[in-house]
């Protein structure tokens, strides 16, 4: 009856802390400091150049134009988060667009060669333009980090949230 009460007592907590969890990423990504949200994304950003990203080696009149069709568009009423294009080579064949928490929208070769159609792929930032406004990113940083990152902040400890986000 003891191993029962263990075992019974552990899918509560787990069962507790996978509801709870998403809640409090919740709370926590509307209530973090900018500037640890964007050093964050600078550090994750900063480890995929040259390892993952590579300079586009698209014309650079094709980009532009693509970064001036898609600024535009109309913004959504509650208004676009601020957001910056970058257009890289990716050297994982998956990664075609990623949204960063700091507002970097990665646009890579792939997509571009992937995705001939202009509507096509103006709709597609818009989509991940919606995943800086409900914060996916950042919210999914903080629920894997998320007693770390709660620690850090409790305390005070920039460099250790920013770590903690930086690993989500």
């Amino acid at each position: 009856s003891v191993l029962l009460g263990m075992l019974a007592g552990t899918a509560i907590l787990t069962a507790s802390l996978r509801l709870v969890t998403p809640l409090m990423a919740d709370a926590m990504a509307q209530n973090l400091p900018a500037s640890w949200v964007k050093t964050s994304s600078e550090h994750v950003l900063g480890s995929f150049e040259h390892r993952v990203f590579q300079p586009s080696r698209h014309p650079q009149a094709e980009l532009e134009s693509l970064r001036n069709q898609f600024a535009a568009l109309s913004a959504p009423p509650a208004g676009a988060p601020p957001y910056r294009l970058l257009f890289r080579s990716s050297t994982a064949p998956e990664t075609l667009l990623q949204a960063f928490p700091g507002g970097e929208i990665v646009v890579t070769d792939q997509f571009l060669e992937a995705i001939p159609d202009q509507g096509e792929r103006l709709a597609l930032l818009c989509h991940e333009l919606g995943h800086l406004q409900h914060q996916h990113a950042l919210r999914n940083a903080i629920g894997h980090n998320l007693y770390w990152l709660a620690g850090a902040a409790f305390l005070g400890n920039v460099d250790g949230s920013v770590h903690a986000l930086s690993n989500g």
